[in-house]
């Protein structure tokens, strides 16, 4: 990266100075009637066509799972009926969810 930006400075010196000595001309403006310049071509807009039809109206949805977590702990609690102390393992999912209507 470093050489290269050498070179670009080295160009840009190179090129400020054949602009300061007058050795680069300077292309003529050609004159350009109003209507054509304003005009907007094809590939510019693209043409966008809505369709409507009478009928119920059709609602897709997706769902698409980005990316899931799990956590296990492990804790000690005491039974209620028996009132002994006991041990569990709980484990979390969480899911991070992308839905698209």
């Amino acid at each position: 990266l470093e050489q290269d930006a050498i070179q670009a400075q080295m160009v840009i010196k190179s090129m400020t100075d054949m602009v300061g000595a007058g050795e680069v001309p300077t292309p003529p403006i050609a004159e350009v009637p109003i209507k054509e310049e304003l005009r907007p071509s094809s590939a510019d807009f693209p043409k966008l066509a809505v369709r409507m039809k009478p009928g119920n109206t059709t609602v897709r949805e997706s769902e698409k799972v980005l990316g899931e977590t799990i956590t296990r702990k492990t804790e000690e609690y005491v039974d209620e009926q028996t009132g002994e102390k006991r041990v569990r393992t709980v484990e979390y999912v969480e899911k991070l969810i992308e839905r698209e209507v």
